[in-house]
């Protein structure tokens, strides 16, 4: 018999999750949504051709107000002929909100049953309503994925295959869900069709941005996938991650977090490494909270994932190379060419989501030139990645390496099937050695020495700090202690 390791709301009150342990031992994310009679169902399709057949395009948008018309609670809901909010993300450990998402669309379905004379409950007209929501204006049988925030990455190998999604506590796990190669076909065309991109049997692959911010990458057909249409997502996550929220998750201490707000403040450069889906762009979202709120920022990225209250704040997102009548690739805007570019909007913080080509020198030269920047990268070591940088594409010069002050190493753990994302080390980078030409690094932490407190006299980057703030070390002691007190104190009011 399966066992239930953790269940959770996630639209309330018709969707939940159920993660599950079966007797072989594998981990199983099972997705419960409200039954639908036969007469209903048919109703459904009803509706649903009448909704397409009206096509009017405002249908498909979702709309938020100020929570007014959404169910209250924990989570998100659907309304009923009273005209209450749509389906809305949002529950215990899912994604949150009480939003007003497709109420345009709520009271065009009122109408229709008006017109055809359709009596139901309001139980019944919630469950036709989050279906009609889900299947229209949302993705369909992938749509409670969406709503869910503990899942990173959604994934479909094909049609008549169960979808996987990668949860950030139980890491890669099937699900209940199912698409056939139909289902598997129209999904991945309207992927495509609302992001604005093009996919054929001619063209059989597409990158895309969803409307939401999640990003997908796109196969059609089986001549390049031989199993058939795939798609695999990485949601966007509309709230991120609190400095509170990742020292409540158990990613940094207080102390870690900490020393990086004072790093933040006195710009200081800094770059997060680690491997895949380690939480990498997560630190970066979470740290640069910590900006002065006036100040301005630029953030460069491929596909949107940085996400900051600031207003005086530049969101720059490359885009590919698009084809004209003639085949010619036109209209490329690089990672590079964003980054030339933000150096001439005169930014207090530069921001890239993730380094990885030529961008990289330029990015160094602009540290080297008095810029602050954080950034991420995949590396796991500080060997690894200096060696990363040096090599090509990317090709700084050891001595403008120097330049970097702060690198964070994160890794992805796991202990007993529980997944978690970890900061394992803090290095510093110094100078380069005279006689060697290595760079000298110092670490401050260290995942393995939890309980060892940071010896501020020994910190360059905090030295630095104090004397660029005019601090006397007294003074940077007590406002490093009481950023400790304050995120200790924060993090166990969240708690609460």
């Amino acid at each position: 018999m399966d066992q239930l390791l953790h269940s959770y709301e996630l639209i309330k009150p018709h969707v939940s999750v159920f993660i599950l342990k079966t007797e072989s031992g594998r981990i199983h994310y099972h997705l419960s949504e409200p039954e639908i009679s036969p007469g209903k169902f048919l109703l459904f399709q009803k509706i649903l051709s009448l909704l397409e057949d009206s096509f009017n395009p405002d249908l498909f948008e979702k709309e938020t107000d100020d929570g007014d018309n959404g169910v209250g609670g924990d989570g998100g809901g659907c309304g009923n002929v009273s005209g209450s909010g749509a389906c809305g993300g949002g529950g215990n450990d899912g994604s949150g909100g009480d939003k007003g998402d497709g109420f345009a669309l709520q009271k065009t379905i009122i109408r229709l049953l008006k017109t055809y004379s359709i009596r139901l409950s309001d139980d019944d007209f919630d469950i036709l309503n989050y279906y009609i929501l889900r299947d229209f204006q949302g993705f369909g049988k992938v749509q409670p994925f969406l709503e869910d925030s503990n899942i990173e990455d959604i994934s479909c190998s094909g049609g008549n295959l169960p979808i996987y999604v990668f949860h950030r506590h139980y890491g890669s796990i099937q699900t209940n869900i199912v698409l056939s190669a139909d289902e598997t076909n129209g999904l991945v065309r309207k992927m495509a069709q609302r992001s604005g991109r093009q996919i054929s049997v001619a063209e059989p692959m597409a990158d895309a941005v969803l409307p939401d911010g999640s990003r997908a990458q796109l196969t059609l057909g089986s001549e390049i996938t031989t199993k058939g249409s795939t798609f695999t997502i990485r949601r966007f996550n509309e709230t991120p991650f609190t400095p509170f929220e990742l020292i409540q998750n158990g990613t940094f201490t207080a102390e870690m977090m900490a020393y990086l707000w004072l790093c933040v403040e006195s710009n200081m450069n800094m770059m997060f490494a680690g491997g895949t889906a380690c939480g990498k762009t997560t630190s970066l979202n979470a740290v640069c909270r910590f900006i002065p709120i006036d100040k301005k920022i630029v953030s460069i990225e491929d596909t949107r994932e940085i996400n900051l209250p600031h207003l005086n704040w530049i969101s720059g997102v490359s885009r590919e190379k698009q084809k004209s009548s003639e085949e010619k690739a036109v209209g490329e805007i690089t990672l590079y060419d964003l980054l030339k570019a933000s150096l001439r909007q005169r930014p207090e913080y530069i921001l890239v989501g993730e380094i990885r080509g030529s961008e990289a020198y330029v990015l160094f030269q602009a540290m080297s030139t008095g810029h602050t920047t954080i950034s991420t990268m995949h590396a796991e070591s500080v060997d690894t990645l200096i060696h990363r940088l040096e090599n090509p594409p990317m090709n700084v010069p050891r001595v403008m390496i120097q330049t970097l002050d702060v690198l964070v190493i994160l890794a992805q753990t796991e202990d007993e099937g529980r997944f978690s994302k970890k900061c394992l080390s803090i290095y510093e980078i110094l100078e380069t050695d005279p006689q060697t030409s290595e760079i000298l690094t110092q670490e401050i932490f260290n995942l393995n020495r939890p309980n060892e407190k940071i010896n501020l006299e020994k910190s360059a980057v905090l030295e630095k700090t104090g004397i660029r703030r005019g601090w006397t070390f007294e003074k940077l002691k007590d406002e490093f202690n009481r950023r400790v007190s304050e995120l200790q104190s924060q993090t166990s009011g969240e708690t609460k």
